[in-house]
Protein backbone atom coordinates (compact mmCIF):
# COMPACT_ATOMS: atom_id res chain seq x y z
CA UNK A 1 0.00 0.00 0.00
CA UNK A 2 1.38 3.41 -0.98
CA UNK A 3 1.15 6.80 0.65
CA UNK A 4 -2.41 7.87 1.43
CA UNK A 5 -3.60 11.36 2.38
CA UNK A 6 -6.40 12.33 4.75
CA UNK A 7 -7.61 15.59 6.26
CA UNK A 8 -8.11 16.16 9.97
CA UNK A 9 -11.86 15.85 9.40
CA UNK A 10 -11.43 12.54 7.61
CA UNK A 11 -9.12 11.15 10.28
CA UNK A 12 -11.70 11.73 13.02
CA UNK A 13 -9.01 12.03 15.69
CA UNK A 14 -9.41 13.40 19.20
CA UNK A 15 -7.16 16.25 20.31
CA UNK A 16 -5.25 13.76 22.47
CA UNK A 17 -4.59 11.50 19.48
CA UNK A 18 -3.45 14.44 17.35
CA UNK A 19 -1.04 15.55 20.07
CA UNK A 20 0.49 12.08 20.28
CA UNK A 21 1.05 12.07 16.51
CA UNK A 22 2.49 15.59 16.41
CA UNK A 23 4.91 15.01 19.26
CA UNK A 24 6.12 11.77 17.70
CA UNK A 25 6.94 13.77 14.55
CA UNK A 26 8.08 17.10 16.04
CA UNK A 27 10.47 15.77 18.66
CA UNK A 28 11.93 19.23 19.41
CA UNK A 29 8.67 21.19 19.59
CA UNK A 30 6.71 19.76 22.55
CA UNK A 31 3.21 20.73 21.45
CA UNK A 32 0.83 20.75 24.42
CA UNK A 33 -2.94 20.95 24.45
CA UNK A 34 -3.13 24.68 25.22
CA UNK A 35 -0.77 25.61 22.39
CA UNK A 36 -2.65 23.28 20.04
CA UNK A 37 -6.04 24.72 20.93
CA UNK A 38 -4.96 28.33 20.58
CA UNK A 39 -3.13 27.73 17.30
CA UNK A 40 -6.10 25.89 15.82
CA UNK A 41 -9.17 27.46 17.37
CA UNK A 42 -8.19 31.13 17.38
CA UNK A 43 -6.87 31.27 13.81
CA UNK A 44 -9.66 32.72 11.63
CA UNK A 45 -8.01 31.13 8.60
CA UNK A 46 -7.92 27.60 10.02
CA UNK A 47 -9.69 24.73 8.27
CA UNK A 48 -9.65 21.07 9.30
CA UNK A 49 -9.61 20.29 5.58
CA UNK A 50 -6.16 21.92 5.22
CA UNK A 51 -4.55 19.85 7.98
CA UNK A 52 -3.21 16.83 6.09
CA UNK A 53 -2.09 13.47 7.47
CA UNK A 54 0.04 11.19 5.30
CA UNK A 55 -0.27 7.49 6.09
CA UNK A 56 1.48 4.26 5.14
CA UNK A 57 -0.13 0.93 6.04
CA UNK A 58 -2.68 2.83 8.14
CA UNK A 59 0.05 4.52 10.22
CA UNK A 60 0.60 8.29 10.14
CA UNK A 61 4.11 9.00 8.87
CA UNK A 62 3.87 12.74 8.16
CA UNK A 63 1.80 15.91 8.38
CA UNK A 64 1.41 19.16 6.49
CA UNK A 65 -0.77 21.82 8.06
CA UNK A 66 -1.33 24.82 5.82
CA UNK A 67 -3.46 27.90 5.63
CA UNK A 68 -4.10 31.04 3.59
CA UNK A 69 -6.16 34.20 3.97
CA UNK A 70 -9.87 33.41 3.83
CA UNK A 71 -12.56 35.75 2.56
CA UNK A 72 -13.85 36.40 6.08
CA UNK A 73 -10.47 37.81 7.17
CA UNK A 74 -9.40 39.81 4.12
CA UNK A 75 -11.64 42.77 4.90
CA UNK A 76 -10.00 43.40 8.29
CA UNK A 77 -6.37 42.85 7.38
CA UNK A 78 -5.60 46.05 5.49
CA UNK A 79 -2.20 45.85 3.78
CA UNK A 80 -2.20 42.06 4.19
CA UNK A 81 -4.59 41.96 1.25
CA UNK A 82 -1.38 41.88 -0.80
CA UNK A 83 -0.87 38.33 0.50
CA UNK A 84 -4.06 36.78 -0.86
CA UNK A 85 -2.04 34.59 -3.27
CA UNK A 86 0.27 33.37 -0.48
CA UNK A 87 0.07 30.08 1.40
CA UNK A 88 1.67 29.31 4.77
CA UNK A 89 2.69 25.97 6.12
CA UNK A 90 2.18 25.92 9.89
CA UNK A 91 3.60 22.41 10.29
CA UNK A 92 5.69 20.18 8.04
CA UNK A 93 7.30 16.98 9.24
CA UNK A 94 7.62 13.21 9.14
CA UNK A 95 8.11 10.48 11.71
CA UNK A 96 11.86 9.95 12.27
CA UNK A 97 13.04 7.31 9.83
CA UNK A 98 10.43 8.22 7.18
CA UNK A 99 12.32 11.13 5.63
CA UNK A 100 12.16 9.52 2.18
CA UNK A 101 8.54 10.72 2.01
CA UNK A 102 9.38 14.39 2.49
CA UNK A 103 9.60 15.08 -1.22
CA UNK A 104 6.18 13.53 -1.81
CA UNK A 105 4.66 15.67 0.93
CA UNK A 106 6.27 18.88 -0.33
CA UNK A 107 5.14 18.09 -3.88
CA UNK A 108 1.59 17.57 -2.62
CA UNK A 109 1.63 20.95 -0.85
CA UNK A 110 2.92 22.73 -3.95
CA UNK A 111 0.29 21.06 -6.13
CA UNK A 112 -2.40 22.05 -3.62
CA UNK A 113 -1.15 25.64 -3.69
CA UNK A 114 -1.28 25.78 -7.49
CA UNK A 115 -4.80 24.32 -7.57
CA UNK A 116 -5.88 27.09 -5.21
CA UNK A 117 -4.15 29.85 -7.22
CA UNK A 118 -1.43 30.48 -4.64
CA UNK A 119 1.89 31.73 -6.00
CA UNK A 120 4.07 31.94 -2.89
CA UNK A 121 4.62 29.37 -0.13
CA UNK A 122 5.99 30.29 3.31
CA UNK A 123 7.40 27.73 5.78
CA UNK A 124 6.50 28.81 8.50
CA UNK A 125 6.60 32.57 9.36
CA UNK A 126 2.89 32.65 10.20
CA UNK A 127 1.95 34.96 13.06
CA UNK A 128 0.31 35.12 15.48
CA UNK A 129 -1.20 31.61 15.52
CA UNK A 130 1.89 29.43 15.29
CA UNK A 131 3.41 26.30 16.79
CA UNK A 132 6.95 27.43 15.96
CA UNK A 133 8.32 30.42 14.03
CA UNK A 134 10.04 28.18 11.49
CA UNK A 135 11.77 24.84 11.01
CA UNK A 136 14.05 24.04 13.95
CA UNK A 137 17.57 23.77 12.56
CA UNK A 138 17.98 20.38 14.23
CA UNK A 139 15.53 18.92 11.72
CA UNK A 140 18.51 18.71 9.40
CA UNK A 141 17.00 16.43 6.75
CA UNK A 142 13.92 18.64 6.39
CA UNK A 143 16.06 21.76 6.05
CA UNK A 144 18.26 20.03 3.47
CA UNK A 145 15.26 18.84 1.46
CA UNK A 146 13.71 22.32 1.39
CA UNK A 147 16.94 23.76 -0.04
CA UNK A 148 16.98 21.00 -2.65
CA UNK A 149 13.37 21.80 -3.59
CA UNK A 150 14.23 25.45 -4.24
CA UNK A 151 13.07 27.09 -1.01
CA UNK A 152 14.96 30.25 -0.09
CA UNK A 153 15.91 31.24 3.43
CA UNK A 154 13.59 34.15 4.28
CA UNK A 155 14.91 34.72 7.80
CA UNK A 156 16.72 33.18 10.75
CA UNK A 157 15.15 33.63 14.18
CA UNK A 158 15.61 32.28 17.68
CA UNK A 159 13.56 31.39 20.74
CA UNK A 160 14.98 31.98 24.21
CA UNK A 161 13.86 29.96 27.23
CA UNK A 162 14.04 31.23 30.80
CA UNK A 163 14.06 28.93 33.84
CA UNK A 164 11.88 30.86 36.26
CA UNK A 165 13.40 29.07 39.26
CA UNK A 166 16.57 31.00 38.45
CA UNK A 167 14.98 34.23 37.26
CA UNK A 168 15.08 37.43 39.32
CA UNK A 169 14.63 41.12 38.52
CA UNK A 170 18.10 42.68 38.13
CA UNK A 171 18.88 45.76 40.20
CA UNK A 172 19.48 47.73 37.00
CA UNK A 173 15.85 47.22 35.98
CA UNK A 174 14.63 48.26 39.42
CA UNK A 175 16.77 51.39 39.36
CA UNK A 176 15.51 52.27 35.87
CA UNK A 177 11.91 51.90 36.99
CA UNK A 178 12.54 54.11 40.03
CA UNK A 179 14.06 56.75 37.78
CA UNK A 180 11.19 56.84 35.28
CA UNK A 181 8.68 56.88 38.16
CA UNK A 182 10.29 60.08 39.42
CA UNK A 183 9.88 61.48 35.90
CA UNK A 184 6.15 60.77 35.95
CA UNK A 185 6.02 57.53 33.97
CA UNK A 186 3.77 54.68 35.10
CA UNK A 187 4.19 50.94 34.40
CA UNK A 188 1.02 48.92 34.87
CA UNK A 189 -1.20 46.15 33.57
CA UNK A 190 -4.28 47.27 31.67
CA UNK A 191 -7.86 46.49 32.69
CA UNK A 192 -10.35 44.67 30.49
CA UNK A 193 -12.06 47.98 29.67
CA UNK A 194 -8.87 49.39 28.12
CA UNK A 195 -8.32 46.76 25.46
CA UNK A 196 -9.83 48.71 22.57
CA UNK A 197 -7.73 51.80 23.25
CA UNK A 198 -4.49 49.91 23.85
CA UNK A 199 -4.74 47.42 20.98
CA UNK A 200 -5.71 50.23 18.59
CA UNK A 201 -2.51 52.05 19.64
CA UNK A 202 -0.46 48.87 19.11
CA UNK A 203 -1.92 48.42 15.61
CA UNK A 204 -1.16 52.04 14.72
CA UNK A 205 2.43 51.93 15.98
CA UNK A 206 3.46 48.32 15.25
CA UNK A 207 1.01 46.84 12.74
CA UNK A 208 -2.07 44.66 12.53
CA UNK A 209 -0.34 41.38 13.49
CA UNK A 210 0.96 42.60 16.86
CA UNK A 211 -2.37 44.30 17.48
CA UNK A 212 -4.21 41.06 16.82
CA UNK A 213 -1.81 39.02 18.94
CA UNK A 214 -2.19 41.45 21.83
CA UNK A 215 -5.98 41.34 21.56
CA UNK A 216 -5.87 37.55 21.98
CA UNK A 217 -4.79 37.99 25.62
CA UNK A 218 -8.26 39.33 26.41
CA UNK A 219 -9.56 35.75 26.16
CA UNK A 220 -7.45 34.29 28.97
CA UNK A 221 -7.41 34.78 32.71
CA UNK A 222 -3.62 34.51 33.07
CA UNK A 223 -2.66 36.60 30.03
CA UNK A 224 -2.43 40.35 29.69
CA UNK A 225 -0.85 43.55 28.43
CA UNK A 226 1.59 45.74 30.36
CA UNK A 227 1.96 49.38 29.30
CA UNK A 228 4.14 52.36 30.11
CA UNK A 229 2.42 55.75 30.14
CA UNK A 230 3.93 59.22 30.40
CA UNK A 231 2.59 61.83 32.80
CA UNK A 232 0.12 63.01 30.14
CA UNK A 233 -1.38 59.51 30.02
CA UNK A 234 0.01 58.69 26.58
CA UNK A 235 1.04 55.08 25.97
CA UNK A 236 4.73 54.92 25.06
CA UNK A 237 5.38 51.16 25.23
CA UNK A 238 3.68 47.81 25.70
CA UNK A 239 4.42 44.18 26.48
CA UNK A 240 2.00 41.27 26.20
CA UNK A 241 2.25 37.86 27.78
CA UNK A 242 0.38 34.58 27.40
CA UNK A 243 -1.09 35.32 23.96
CA UNK A 244 -0.49 32.33 21.67
CA UNK A 245 0.53 30.12 24.62
CA UNK A 246 0.42 30.62 28.41
CA UNK A 247 4.22 30.56 28.68
CA UNK A 248 4.98 32.86 25.72
CA UNK A 249 6.38 36.32 26.30
CA UNK A 250 5.64 39.18 23.93
CA UNK A 251 5.24 40.87 21.59
CA UNK A 252 6.87 43.96 23.07
CA UNK A 253 7.41 47.40 21.60
CA UNK A 254 8.42 50.95 22.55
CA UNK A 255 7.29 54.00 20.59
CA UNK A 256 10.22 55.00 18.39
CA UNK A 257 10.78 58.44 19.88
CA UNK A 258 11.13 56.92 23.38
CA UNK A 259 13.63 54.20 22.50
CA UNK A 260 17.11 54.00 23.99
CA UNK A 261 16.03 55.17 27.44
CA UNK A 262 15.52 51.83 29.17
CA UNK A 263 11.76 51.41 28.72
CA UNK A 264 12.21 48.11 26.88
CA UNK A 265 14.29 46.67 29.71
CA UNK A 266 11.74 47.83 32.27
CA UNK A 267 8.91 46.19 30.32
CA UNK A 268 10.96 43.01 29.90
CA UNK A 269 11.54 42.47 33.60
CA UNK A 270 8.16 43.76 34.77
CA UNK A 271 6.52 41.20 32.48
CA UNK A 272 8.85 38.30 33.28
CA UNK A 273 8.33 38.93 36.98
CA UNK A 274 4.57 38.92 36.43
CA UNK A 275 4.85 35.56 34.64
CA UNK A 276 6.94 34.16 37.48
CA UNK A 277 4.27 35.24 39.98
CA UNK A 278 1.72 33.33 37.88
CA UNK A 279 3.62 30.12 38.57
CA UNK A 280 5.20 29.51 35.16
CA UNK A 281 8.21 27.25 35.32
CA UNK A 282 9.64 28.00 31.86
CA UNK A 283 9.00 31.16 29.84
CA UNK A 284 9.53 31.22 26.08
CA UNK A 285 10.74 34.45 24.45
CA UNK A 286 9.89 33.57 20.85
CA UNK A 287 10.65 34.62 17.31
CA UNK A 288 13.35 37.23 17.77
CA UNK A 289 16.42 38.35 15.83
CA UNK A 290 17.80 40.16 18.89
CA UNK A 291 20.60 37.69 19.51
CA UNK A 292 22.22 39.58 22.40
CA UNK A 293 19.42 41.65 23.92
CA UNK A 294 17.97 38.71 25.86
CA UNK A 295 21.27 36.92 26.50
CA UNK A 296 21.70 38.50 29.94
CA UNK A 297 18.28 37.58 31.31
CA UNK A 298 18.77 35.73 34.62
CA UNK A 299 17.76 32.09 34.27
CA UNK A 300 18.30 31.89 30.51
CA UNK A 301 18.67 28.16 29.97
CA UNK A 302 18.17 27.37 26.29
CA UNK A 303 18.19 28.81 22.78
CA UNK A 304 16.49 27.32 19.73
CA UNK A 305 17.29 28.40 16.17
CA UNK A 306 14.80 28.35 13.31
CA UNK A 307 14.85 28.79 9.55
CA UNK A 308 11.90 30.46 7.81
CA UNK A 309 11.59 29.64 4.11
CA UNK A 310 9.79 31.01 1.08
CA UNK A 311 9.32 29.82 -2.50
CA UNK A 312 7.55 31.36 -5.48
CA UNK A 313 5.70 28.76 -7.52
CA UNK A 314 3.66 31.01 -9.82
Amino acid sequence: MGLEIYTLNEMGLSNKEVLEILNEIFVYDHIDIELYRRTIELDPNHSNNEFFFFTENNEVIGVAYLTYLKEKTKSVLGVLKNYTDHLWLKLLGVVPGKEEYLENIIDYVEDYARRNNKKTIHIYGYAPFYFAPGIDRRYEIINKKLFEKGYKLESKVVNYYVDMDEYYVPLEALWLQERISREGYVVREISIDEYDRVTTWIKEKFGIIWGLESLVTKNYECSGIIIVENKEGEIIGFNTYGASAPYRYGPVGVWEKYRGRGFGKILLHYTLNKMKKLGLYIVEIPWTTHLFYYAGVPGLCRIRMFNVYVKKIG
